[in-house]
C-alpha cells in the first residue's frame, strides 16, 4: 500500500504552490535579505497554527531544490512510512501475539495510514506540517504505552508533543491524551508517576499559554449562545470523525460516527470487563481514538464562525483516521479474545464475533468508497493545478485576475508579488 501511495503522489503532486502554500515566501524573502531570525519560524499562521517544524524543513528544501514541490511530497510519504513502521512494531510487541491477529492489525494500520483520501495533504509540500504532526503523535503514543515508562521514554514523549504542536494546532490534543496515559499506565512507581504528571502539567500549561497568546488572540470569536455553541461543537465533531469513513455520503456521517462511538464503548467493555484485558495492550488504540476525539473538539471550537459542513474538508481525514484505526485494532483484539474463549460471547442474542466482523467489514467498505471518491477528486484538482501553472507561465507578467485569485486568493497585489518572486528566481514552478 505504501507503493500505491507513493506512485499516486509522484503522479499527481501539485506542481504549482498555491494559496496558503505561498505564505512561505515572506520567510524566503527575509532569508534573501539576510534578515531571517529564529522567531520568524514561530510566527502563527493566520491565527490558526504554528508551522515552525515545517518551516525548518521547507526553507532549506526550497532553497536547495529551486522550489520543487516533488521533494516535499516525497518527505510526506516518508513520514507516513515511518509512522506505520513505528506503530506496527509497537502493536506486534504489545498487543497482538497471534499470527492471524497481527497480520490483520498490520494490514489495517497500512490501510488507514496510507489511505489516499488524505491526498489533499499528501500532494502538497506545504502539508509536511501535517505529516510531521502525525509522526510525532504516533511516536508520543508509542513511547507512553511501552511496557516500562521511565524518564528515557517520558522526555522524548514531551519532545514529540512539542513537535506536534509546533507543526499543527491539532498537536494540542496530545496534551490531555498523553497526560491520561501517564495516569493510567500500570508500570511507574508512585513517586515517578507523580513527578512525571507534575512535569507534564507544567509543560502543558506553558505550551498552551504560548499557543493562546501567539495564535488565539481574537480567533474563534462568535456571538453564539452557550447552548448553540454546544450543539455546534457536537454536530461538527461528529461530522469531523465521520468524514474519514463516509464523506461521500454526507447524510450518513453523523449516524455512522455515533455508531462508531457506541461500538467503541461496547468493545472497551467487552475487553476490559468480560475478558479482563490489562490496560497496557489497549493503551495505543485507546489513545489514538482519544486523540482523534479531542482533535475534533479543538477544531470545532476554532471553527465556530463556519458552517458545520466545513468539518467535511478532506484535509482533516489525516487526523480523524486515528479514531477508526484505533476502533478497528480493538475489534481485531476482541475477535482474537473471543476465539480463545471457552464459551461463546453473545450480544443482543447474536454471536458477538459476527457482529464485530460485520461492523468492521462495513467500515472497511465505506472507507474504500471514501478513498476512491477523494483520490479521484484530488487527482482532478491536480490536473487543474497543472493547467493553472501553464496559464501563469504563458501569460506572465500579465496574468488574468481570475488566475491570480486561484493562485493566491488573499489579495491581488500580494499574489502578483509572490508570482514575481517565483519567476525572478527561476523556480521549478516556472519551468515547463
Amino acid at each position: 500500500m505504501a507503493g500505491i501511495l507513493l506512485a499516486y503522489a509522484l503522479l499527481f503532486y501539485f506542481r504549482l504552490s498555491f494559496a496558503d502554500d505561498l505564505d512561505l515566501i515572506p520567510l524566503m524573502e527575509k532569508y534573501d535579505a539576510g534578515a531571517l531570525s529564529l522567531k520568524d519560524f514561530f510566527l502563527a499562521h493566520r491565527e490558526s497554527h504554528f508551522h515552525a517544524g515545517a518551516y525548518f524543513l521547507l526553507v532549506p528544501l526550497m532553497i536547495l531544490t529551486g522550489w520543487n514541490n516533488l521533494w516535499g511530497v516525497v518527505l510526506n510519504a516518508f513520514l507516513l512510512i515511518l509512522s506505520h513502521q513505528a506503530l506496527s512494531r509497537h502493536l506486534r510487541r504489545m498487543a497482538f501475539s497471534g499470527d492471524d491477529a497481527m497480520k490483520w492489525a498490520a494490514a489495517l494500520t497500512a490501510f488507514f495510514l496510507f489511505s489516499l483520501d488524505q491526498a489533499g495533504n499528501l500532494l502538497s509540500s506545504w502539508q509536511i506540517a501535517v505529516f510531521m504532526n502525525l509522526f510525532a503523535t504516533v511516536a508520543g503514543i508509542v513511547l507512553f504505552s511501552r511496557e516500562e515508562l521511565h524518564y528515557g521514554h517520558f522526555f522524548p514523549g514531551v519532545f514529540c508533543a512539542a513537535v506536534a504542536v509546533y507543526n499543527f494546532s491539532t498537536g494540542l490534543a496530545l496534551l490531555p491524551t498523553l497526560g491520561l496515559m501517564l495516569v493510567f499506565h500500570p508500570e511507574p512507581t508512585r513517586r515517578r508517576r507523580v513527578v512525571m504528571i507534575l512535569l507534564w502539567l507544567a509543560f502543558s500549561m506553558a505550551l498552551a499559554f504560548h499557543f493562546k497568546t501567539a495564535v488565539l488572540a481574537g480567533a474563534g470569536h462568535t456571538d453564539m449562545s452557550t447552548g448553540s455553541k454546544m450543539a455546534f461543537v457536537l454536530i461538527y465533531s461528529l461530522k469531523y470523525l465521520g468524514s474519514s469513513i463516509s464523506r461521500y455520503a454526507s447524510d450518513w456521517v453523523i449516524p455512522f460516527s455515533a455508531a462508531g462511538l457506541f461500538f467503541a464503548a461496547a468493545q472497551v467493555r467487552l475487553l476490559m470487563v468480560r475478558f479482563k484485558t490489562p490496560i497496557l495492550p489497549l493503551m495505543a488504540p485507546l489513545a489514538m481514538m482519544a486523540y482523534a476525539l479531542v482533535v475534533s473538539l479543538i477544531t470545532a471550537l476554532g471553527r465556530l464562525a463556519f458552517d458545520t459542513d466545513q468539518a467535511l474538508v478532506s484535509r482533516y481525514i489525516s487526523f480523524s483516521n486515528f479514531f477508526w484505526l484505533g476502533l478497528c485494532l480493538m475489534g481485531v483484539m476482541a475477535l482474537s479474545r473471543i476465539k480463545e474463549a471457552k464459551r461463546p460471547v453473545v450480544w443482543m442474542k447474536t454471536d458477538a464475533r459476527k457482529i464485530i466482523f460485520r461492523f468492521l467489514l462495513i467500515l472497511i467498505l465505506m472507507k474504500t468508497g471514501n478513498i476512491v471518491q477523494v483520490a479521484h477528486k484530488t487527482a482532478g484538482t491536480s490536473l487543474q493545478n497543472q493547467a493553472l501553472r501553464h496559464r501563469l507561465i504563458d501569460s506572465y507578467p500579465h496574468a488574468a485576475p481570475k488566475d491570480l485569485k486561484s493562485f493566491y486568493p488573499f489579495g491581488p497585489e500580494t499574489a502578483r508579488r509572490y508570482l514575481d518572486y517565483l519567476h525572478e528566481r527561476k523556480t521549478h514552478l516556472f519551468r515547463k
